[in-house]
């Protein structure tokens, strides 16, 4: 089927991965301005990665009072404050898009072709992606944590194309292959696309699909040949 737009994971995909020991440190330190103790800290926020990606923790300081009733603590308001500051900090730190990324999204614009972003993430991504250069190419952006549904179940990739108006089976889906989103986006008609930039750190790649059998880029720029394959060319006339 001809191509008509291009969805997008965000997070080592769109960004580059945070290593390991950089979010070890970031998730450390948030113990330390809450007064948790550290290990512990780093349990809770791992065993809640799906709670707050489908925002059932509420954003900003009700996410992190959640997090400390769970540890029977009762951090100060300025405690809270601190650490929800820190969190939407070290977030907006991690997203500056790939070197490649802002021409990409030109060059594919310049095709006729519509973008949308579908991610996995927390209550403060959605705000710092409209702060975002990226966000003025893309006709629709769905979270997660807005929707209450993550990846890799079928009503998250239905929401970000409605919100294009272009139906899964004219999409492309580029993304790192977390939490099974390839073999999701796959089952719902669209083109899956590995995209795994050679020594990109990565803390998080939940149920990473690195066996990925089908097409794959080690770059953003490879998704434009990608889409000089004849079989995904708009037919003359076609419509958007």
């Amino acid at each position: 089927m001809p191509v008509h737009a291009v969805i997008f994971d965000l997070f080592g995909t769109l960004v580059p991965g945070l290593s390991r020991d950089g979010h070890r440190n970031v998730v450390a330190e948030l113990a330390t301005v809450l007064g948790a103790a550290p290990n512990a800290f780093a349990r809770e926020w791992a065993d809640t990665f799906e709670d707050r990606c489908l925002g059932r923790l509420g954003p900003g300081d009700g996410a992190m009072k959640a997090l400390c009733a769970r540890l029977g603590l009762r951090p100060a308001p300025e405690a809270l404050r601190a650490a929800v500051a820190l969190r939407r900090r070290t977030s907006r730190d991690s997203m500056e898009p790939r070197g490649d990324a802002l021409q990409v999204f030109g060059a594919l614009r310049a095709r006729g072709l519509r973008l949308a972003l579908c991610s996995d993430a927390t209550w403060e991504i959605p705000a710092l992606w409209a702060e975002s250069p990226m966000a003025a190419y893309f006709d629709a952006a769905v979270f997660s944590c807005a929707e209450a549904v993550k990846k890799p179940d079928p009503r998250i990739f239905g929401l970000a194309c409605e919100r294009i108006g272009v139906e899964p089976t004219r999409c492309v889906y580029v993304g790192d292959g977390g939490s099974h989103e390839l073999s999701g986006a796959a089952a719902v008609g669209m083109v899956p696309v590995l995209l795994r930039v050679p020594d990109d750190p990565i803390a998080y790649r939940v149920d990473a699909e690195d066996g990925w059998p089908g097409r794959r880029v080690e770059s953003l720029s490879q998704v434009l040949a990608i889409l000089d394959d004849p079989a995904l060319q708009p037919a003359v006339g076609d419509p958007p």
